[in-house]
């Protein structure tokens, strides 16, 4: 019983992450916010997976192997990174927007990775 009432409120604990973004998100106000979003965006989504494509092709990793390196490294940030910035006293405005642009972004950047990997 204890099981499944961890387990029910573990698989709840994506929405509720996503609902917190979604309640945070303000739009950027500044320039220098809007381009501090487009860096990170660029180095998740681009910059790091270019890097361990480059770093599997290095050292030979098998085909599987590879491609799974690429999934890992081409995901949009996790939403528990606008609970910790929130609760430490960080820009959660901020984050919340980057998760958000990451997320819709990661729907072209994600197979585009995945078929440069094969």
């Amino acid at each position: 019983m204890i099981h499944n009432n961890l387990v029910r409120m573990g698989n709840a604990s994506i929405p509720l992450g996503l609902m917190a973004i979604g309640a945070g998100l303000q739009w950027v106000s500044t320039k220098k916010d809007l381009t501090l979003v487009g860096m990170w965006v660029t180095l998740k989504l681009m910059v790091l997976p270019l890097l361990v494509l480059i770093g599997a092709h290095i050292i030979n990793l098998p085909e599987q192997q590879r491609i799974n390196a690429i999934i890992l490294a081409s995901m949009p940030t996790a939403t528990s990174a606008f609970v910790m910035a929130t609760r430490m006293g960080g820009n959660g405005a901020i984050v919340s927007v980057t998760i958000s642009v990451m997320t819709i972004l990661a729907g072209l950047t994600v197979p585009f990775w995945l078929a440069m990997a094969k």
